[in-house]
């Protein structure tokens, strides 16, 4: 992925032409998020295989190796892909959060 962020719907029609083409498991050099309001998710990912039906919100980090199937479920198939490269979110914001995270801890 050249772009630092890239955003996509998948809906009935690309889950089709997702489905036909060659879907190996594979790894990629930035983060992925997929949120899915409707449809399934067929997700192989830590050597398991599980069928995830919306709502539901699945993470791969960069360089898992993963497999992804979105599946249209009663008719219906919307799945948003979110990927970014992790210099999108800053290093400190995770630093912030977990800043705040100890001092409650330690309260």
């Amino acid at each position: 992925m050249n772009e630092i962020f890239k955003m996509f719907k998948i809906d009935i029609a690309e889950s089709e032409k997702i489905s036909k083409t060659e879907n190996e498991p594979h790894n990629h050099d930035f983060e992925e998020l997929l949120i899915g309001k409707y449809g399934q998710l067929e997700h192989f990912i830590d050597f398991k295989s599980q069928l995830i039906s919306a709502p539901f919100v699945s993470f791969i980090a960069q360089g898992k190796v993963h497999q992804a199937k979105p599946l249209i479920l009663d008719g219906k198939c919307d799945i948003w892909a979110i990927r970014f490269k992790r210099e999108f979110i800053a290093e400190t914001v995770f630093s912030c959060i977990l800043l705040i995270t100890k001092r409650r801890m330690s309260a």
